[in-house]
């Protein structure tokens, strides 16, 4: 049977993040560990996209944790007291995302102007977050489920396996939480 794959390492990001008239000159990672396949997939796509455009990721800038918010929320907290903190993150999970936001904002930080951050899979319509979170989304369950649905039927009508392979890639969906800084 073929498979249906996140293109999880090759990260889209805005190409202001890397436009020196933003300012960015740390960046940092947070999410939850990398047992996960997907979230290794999505760290490592993180760090090509800094590696093409010749910048690169601190070991200390880069915090893991469990797939939650309090997690998250914990790791904005180390990240924000490093000595010289991320001026941009990106998030592996809309749940250590949204921790990190209201870290952020419970430590009187303005996201989208003292900090930029891009989170996987954007905040939910469920979420008390009200503003546009720049995000990194995948294809929904239901496109996912067309897409398999598709393969079953081809294969069902004689294609041949290496055929049926199909790698989604990302949407970046822009927001109000990044921007050049202040």
């Amino acid at each position: 049977m073929g498979y249906a794959d996140h293109g999880g390492t090759k990260a889209a990001m805005p190409s202001s993040w890397f436009d020196p008239h933003f300012g960015y000159q740390r960046f940092g990672y947070l999410g939850a560990s990398a047992q996960y396949q997907f979230l290794a997939d999505r760290h490592k796509g993180f760090q090509n996209v800094l590696h093409i455009a010749g910048l690169t990721l601190t070991e200390s800038a880069t915090v893991r944790g469990d797939l939650d918010r309090r997690s998250g929320y914990a790791a904005m907290q180390k990240l924000m007291a490093l000595p010289e903190p991320p001026t941009a993150i990106c998030t592996d999970n809309n749940l250590a995302g949204i921790g990190a936001i209201h870290a952020m904002n419970n430590a009187g930080r303005v996201w989208g102007r003292d900090v930029s951050v891009i989170m996987y899979d954007g905040v939910g319509s469920d979420s008390v977050i009200r503003s546009a979170v720049t995000s990194l989304l995948q294809a929904t369950p239901a496109r996912a489920g067309q897409i398999m649905a598709n393969m079953l039927l081809a294969r069902l009508r004689g294609a041949a396996p290496e055929s049926q392979q199909v790698l989604l890639s990302q949407i970046l969906e822009p927001g109000t939480s990044d921007g050049p800084l202040p």
